[in-house]
């Protein structure tokens, strides 16, 4: 379900049932894969590229974390009021 709260642009959504989730399943990559894609979109670019680096060396040869840097850095930056 997270994952179709995603593709809809609901993004609080998403992130809460992902990190319910990782509640319940702390190492759960595709999970922590899509909350640093959220990061993302919300324009948070630390919180993604923590997400990314720390990803990278647990799970390297993943293609999903693999694009993840390219992601992160392409982010909108976050509004600011």
């Amino acid at each position: 379900l997270g994952d179709l709260d995603l593709a809809e642009g609901r993004l609080p959504q998403a992130r809460a049932l992902f990190e319910e989730v990782l509640d319940l399943a702390p190492g759960d990559l595709t999970s922590r894969v899509f909350l640093a894609q959220i990061s993302a979109r919300e324009g948070d670019r630390a919180s993604c590229s923590t997400t990314a680096t720390r990803l990278l060396r647990e799970a390297p040869s993943d293609p999903r974390v693999q694009a993840l840097p390219g992601l992160c850095s392409a982010a909108p930056a976050r509004a600011t009021r």
